[in-house]
C-alpha cells in the first residue's frame, strides 16, 4: 500500500482549522473571563440590543466554545481522525 500524500488542498484545510480552531479557544477565554468577573461582582452581563445575560449561562458558553475550539484544533493537527 502507497503512503498517504497529502496534497495543497489538504494543508490549506488542516491550517484553516487549526486558526479556526484558535479564533475559538480565544473567545471562549474571553468570554469565560468576562463572566468570571461577572459571577464575582453579581452584575449581569449586558449585551448590545438584547437582554442582559447571566453569568453562570456566558461562563458554560465560553467553556463550551473553548472545547468546541480544542476539538477542532485536534481535527487540523491530526489528533482527532474523523469517522470515514
Amino acid at each position: 500500500m502507497r503512503p498517504h500524500v497529502v496534497t495543497p488542498f489538504e494543508q490549506r484545510k488542516n491550517r484553516t482549522a487549526v486558526w479556526l480552531g484558535l479564533a475559538a479557544v480565544a473567545g471562549g477565554v474571553w468570554v469565560t473571563s468576562v463572566a468570571l468577573n461577572s459571577i464575582r461582582t453579581g452584575t449581569p452581563i449586558s449585551m448590545l440590543d438584547e437582554p442582559t445575560l447571566n453569568g453562570w449561562l456566558a461562563f458554560g458558553s465560553g467553556v463550551f466554545a473553548v472545547v468546541i475550539g480544542l476539538g477542532v484544533i485536534g481535527l487540523g493537527v491530526g489528533w482527532v481522525k474523523p469517522r470515514r
